[in-house]
């Protein structure tokens, strides 16, 4: 993501100045901007803190994350309400399968409690995941897992502007889209006819 950005800041540099050099060292490249934010899903908070990490190292401290749970298994939201104490849910239910976990571990919780960087905890249905997935393959003719789909619906149902209320059109807004060995075009079709979204 930091490369993708760095590239993108040379390009648009370059395009503004006929003849430059295009063969900067490392550390004569621009300093890369940054997105406005990054939505993941979170299920133990592995990708979470992964992207916690890679923006310490980076220095990528005011990019806020939000990491979004579906309601039958919002642990990290539970544990944050509990003021830090690790919850555990006994009988996680969700068809976010891969998100599907009884607790979220302390490092996750630690992060998303951090006053030095912004974490911004986001619940959402099944209902909006499953919609999300079917959206997301009628928009860009891809199958994703239910747990992508949970990223991607704040976006979808316009709850990111809640969230981010200080966004505007020229904002940008990375989404993780991770997910799809375990989903099929008749897992998409259930989700159809369950939730009432037409495909």
């Amino acid at each position: 993501m930091v490369k993708q950005y760095s590239d993108l800041t040379r390009y648009e540099d370059d395009s503004d100045n006929e003849g430059s050099d295009l063969s900067l060292s490392d550390d004569d490249r621009p300093v890369s901007r940054h997105p406005d934010a990054v939505i993941c899903s979170c299920g133990g908070g592995g990708l979470y803190n992964g992207l916690v990490q890679g923006f310490d190292k980076t220095g990528w401290h005011d990019v806020p994350i939000v990491a979004v749970e579906t309601e039958g298994c919002a642990a990290l939201n539970r544990s944050l309400a509990a003021g830090g104490k690790q919850i555990q849910i006994d009988a996680p239910s969700t068809i976010a399968t891969s998100l599907s976990t009884i607790n979220v571990t302390k490092q996750t919780i630690a992060n998303a409690m951090r006053t030095d960087r912004k974490t911004y905890p986001v619940q959402v249905s099944d209902a909006d995941a499953a919609a999300s997935c079917i959206y997301f393959a009628r928009d860009h003719k891809l199958l994703i897992e239910a747990a992508c789909g949970a990223a991607l619906a704040p976006l979808y149902n316009g709850k990111i502007k809640e969230i981010l209320p200080n966004l505007n059109q020229d904002s940008t807004i990375v989404v993780i889209i991770c997910g799809g060995t375990s989903v099929t075009w008749d897992i998409l079709m259930s989700y159809s006819k369950a939730f009432d979204v037409p495909l």
